[in-house]
């Protein structure tokens, strides 16, 4: 009897605990890194499809070390509906193989400017490698429309290749046969898929990378940092080991700190958005100017003939008491905005959790997670998720909560010194 009692009293009062605790949710779509744990992820789709971007917060398990990551990926093989360009200032590359003169750009003017420059869509992009910080000249590679800017030193860079199109990371100074190239810095990250040695894991901040993956799928990424306790940053270190953890074989620091930027352009979307939050230290979060950039280009087209819809956000949340507005945008199958269908209308997966009357999702007072979608003739032509959560407690009910702890901490110290908790 006595031992019965001590197995249940400890199983209460562990499930008890258990439950007020705040842990983190843990996403099976993204490996993080050792030391980390996943506890959010978003995936949006950009326009021309092929390029998926991807927003995953990841911290540490002690909750003290938050890192915000900005992710593009896409097939960098021949044949690739995605073109990955080196942008520089103006974009424009004379007959000669010069540039308009060394000049430092933002990120997103640059992807403007080789739009103009080349006829393209720019749908992603981040920052490049080091630069002149008074002049804007790279410190290594760069690669523009087949033509050599500025040869390298033997330094580590993303580019793709003259015969097959196809992207590479290297650190070959043979450059006959690259066509487009922007140089890292600091050297490789992950080189023939093994995270480098000796990398420092000392200093925090935010930080850009390029990497493969075995199958040629291209990885870019940007670790917001230097915003605490928002976003931490990451050591070098940790960022080869982000790479590493999403399975690229080969990677690349590029420039970091206040550089680091990422781009992109969401299907249903005409402009070109910078997603992460540059530190822009003393001054707060903004886009400074960098010198190289890495730009990914479409050439699709809209075609005006509807294929399916898009939710302006993937999640939407709400409390049990509330509603949230939902907008579904039609697009075609490049991701360009048509009309919506008139006899499309939302639907909601569990009728119990909410209703959609006017694209307002309105909660039924119960907590839970359930899918809208879009109908069309009976078929579903888009989804979006909607969690709904309590509200956050008030001041009063976090006291009274963190007093039940305590008692609890308390009677659990009792139980155990006197031999019935085993």
């Amino acid at each position: 009897m006595k031992k019965s009692f001590n197995r249940l009293t400890a199983i209460f009062l562990t499930l008890l605990m258990l439950s007020m605790a705040v842990m983190p949710n843990a996403f099976a779509a993204t490996n993080p890194p050792t030391g980390f744990v996943v506890t959010g992820e978003t995936s949006y789709r950009c326009l021309g499809g092929g390029l998926t971007e991807r927003f995953v917060t990841i911290n540490k398990p002690s909750g003290d070390n938050q890192v915000e990551n900005h992710i593009l990926e896409f097939n960098g093989k021949s044949g690739s509906n995605i073109s990955l360009l080196a942008g520089y200032n103006d974009c424009v590359v004379n007959d000669d193989g010069t540039l308009n003169g060394w000049k430092m750009a933002r990120v997103s003017e640059q992807a403007v400017a080789m739009e103009q420059a080349r006829g393209v869509l720019i749908v992603g992009g981040v920052n490049g490698g080091g630069f002149d910080t008074k002049t804007g000249e790279p410190l290594g590679t760069l690669v523009m429309n087949g033509k050599i800017i500025k040869q390298g030193n033997g330094s580590c860079y993303i580019g793709t290749l003259k015969d097959t199109g196809e992207v590479i990371i290297s650190d070959s100074t043979d450059l006959s046969n690259v066509q487009e190239a922007v140089s890292g810095i600091f050297g490789w990250l992950v080189k023939d898929g093994k995270v480098v040695q000796g990398l420092d894991n000392t200093k925090t901040a935010p930080r850009t990378a390029v990497g493969l993956k075995a199958d040629g799928t291209v990885v870019l990424l940007v670790a917001d940092g230097r915003q605490k306790p928002q976003t931490c940053g990451f050591t070098l270190k940790e960022l080869a080991d982000t790479m590493f953890a999403m399975g690229c074989v080969k990677a690349t620091n590029m420039d970091g700190g206040a550089s680091s930027t990422l781009i992109s352009r969401r299907e249903a979307d005409n402009n070109i958005v910078v997603r992460n939050s540059p530190s822009g230290r003393p001054t707060g979060p903004r886009e400074r100017v960098t010198g190289a950039s890495v730009l990914l280009a479409i050439t699709a087209k809209a075609t005006n003939v509807f294929d399916h819809v898009s939710f302006s956000q993937e999640v939407y949340r709400c409390n049990p008491s509330s509603y949230v507005k939902v907008n579904p945008i039609a697009v075609d199958v490049n991701g360009f905005q048509v009309d919506l269908p008139e006899n499309g209308k939302i639907e909601v997966a569990d009728a119990n959790l909410g209703s959609v009357k006017n694209n307002k999702f309105r909660a039924k007072g119960v907590a839970g997670k359930t899918e809208i979608r879009y109908v069309v003739d009976g078929e579903t032509v888009g989804t979006a998720l909607v969690e709904i959560t309590p509200d956050e407690p008030t001041v009063v009910e976090a006291f009274i909560r963190n007093i039940i702890q305590e008692i609890l901490s308390f009677i659990q110290r009792i139980l155990s010194k006197w031999g019935l908790l085993r």
